[in-house]
């Protein structure tokens, strides 16, 4: 039997064992993977009948939302699912959602659009990106750091591991990169190959610490893509894939060595510029 409070949920149940009971989201419009985690999972006891478990605060429901943002999941122009719809695919009350998104409004992430075609939508993310440049201007190398550490460990076992599908995966993100026509389809397609990257490693923990150094930096597509940054990220997202299909796990490291090394000098520039 289950009971939600305003802040805990509640399980009832007989079973000895520790058991999670993960509730997945599927809201049309906004993928379930890098906001599932914020969902509550309901526990029984070691002993028996009764688990609390808190529900994400608004705080952490807005971390999520803007992790996605930084990863470039969602990005300027793209609209959240209506309110209703976002709130249960969280398993949230209104309320609680409705002041993570006001955070994020507060931000700079969102703006609220009135009308028939009304709703929140991404923002153009100037200002949260200039907020982020004077918050992290001193971090920077120690999260680019963080991001090499754990995506060259998945591309290691990416090489070991990788399926057929796998490969099929990586293989159409990077035809959809070298035929991208815009800011969202190069955002797109970046994510699709580095998210497919950290499946094919086998290992749910080091997908999600993947997960979690991407959103801690904050890549502005329209920026990159102003640079013409596309044409290079293929070139390197091709070498990465060549060494994983060689199963060759010191080239595929190597190779994303690379790659992030020009992301820190990009983020470095792009820091620079955006100093007031």
């Amino acid at each position: 039997m289950l009971y939600q409070l305003s802040h805990i949920r509640v399980r009832v149940e007989s079973i000895s064992a520790v058991t999670p009971v993960p509730k997945a989201i599927a809201s049309p419009g906004l993928a379930p993977d890098p906001l599932r985690r914020m969902r509550s999972q309901l526990y029984t006891s070691r002993s028996g009948r009764l688990a609390l478990v808190p529900l994400p605060s608004p705080n952490e429901l807005a971390a999520a939302i803007r992790g996605r943002i930084h990863r470039g999941e969602l990005g300027p122009g793209d609209r959240l699912p209506p309110e209703r719809e976002l709130a249960t695919g969280l398993g949230v009350t209104r309320p609680r959602l409705r002041d993570a998104l006001d955070l994020l409004d507060a931000e700079g992430y969102l703006v609220a659009r009135r009308g028939s075609g009304g709703g929140r939508f991404v923002a153009t993310l100037d200002a949260p990106f200039r907020a982020w440049a004077r918050r992290m201007r001193l971090e920077l190398d120690d999260l680019v750091d963080f991001r090499v550490a754990v995506e060259c460990q998945a591309v290691r076992f990416a090489a070991e591991r990788r399926t057929t599908a796998d490969l099929a995966t990586l293989d159409r993100a990077n035809r959809t990169l070298a035929r991208v026509t815009s800011p969202r389809d190069y955002r797109l397609a970046d994510v699709a190959f580095h998210a497919t990257l950290a499946k094919a490693s086998g290992s749910g923990r080091l997908a999600a610490a993947v997960e979690q150094a991407r959103g801690d930096l904050f890549e502005p597509a329209d920026e990159l893509w102003h640079d013409g940054r596309s044409a290079d990220s293929l070139a390197d997202h091709v070498r990465i894939t060549d060494a994983i299909r060689r199963s060759d796990p010191d080239g595929a490291a190597r190779a994303m060595v690379e790659h992030l090394s020009t992301t820190r000098d990009e983020l470095r520039a792009l820091l620079n510029r955006a100093e007031p």
